[in-house]
């Protein structure tokens, strides 16, 4: 595989809020590929940078450079039927907390899930409802999302 290729691999993203400010990125796949950005809206773009110059020494070290860990890829949309009474009831739950259904909906499934709790979603993420605690990683602060996207 040549380095144009590995640069367009996707790895997962870690994205972790800093107790003092900021936040900490991180690809988990790779080993030590990591940074740390004043704002949110950067952290994709600073970690794609990041992973670049991380292949980049790897392939001239003669270092065998890890596949993201999961191949398959999820567009992050899926249908579902639910009884109109429970719609109902999530779309006035969702109105109260000043949420759209969809973005409310993702929380709620990511508490469910407890894999990410909370996941906070939107550009106004700090406003979001909690629902529990936050699941804090090696100190750092707490989990703010986990995402596979890559902006190139």
């Amino acid at each position: 595989m040549n380095r144009e290729e590995y640069f367009r691999l996707k790895y997962p993203i870690r994205i972790i809020e800093d107790e003092t400010g900021g936040w900490f990125v991180q690809i988990p796949d790779l080993p030590g590929c990591m940074t740390v950005v004043e704002r949110f809206e950067d952290a994709h773009e600073e970690i794609e940078r990041v992973k670049e110059v991380w292949i980049e020494f790897a392939l001239e070290d003669g270092q065998e450079i890890p596949l993201p860990s999961t191949e398959k890829e999820y567009s992050g949309r899926f249908s579902l039927r639910i009884p109109r009474s429970l719609h109902e009831r999530l779309a006035k739950q969702a109105a109260e907390e000043g949420m759209s259904l969809n973005n409310y909906c993702t929380y709620l499934l990511s508490l469910g899930c407890g894999r990410h709790d909370p996941v906070r979603v939107g550009p106004d993420a700090k406003e979001r409802p909690t629902g529990g605690r936050a699941q804090p990683i090696d100190g750092a602060g707490k989990v703010i999302a986990y995402s596979d996207r890559q902006d190139r």
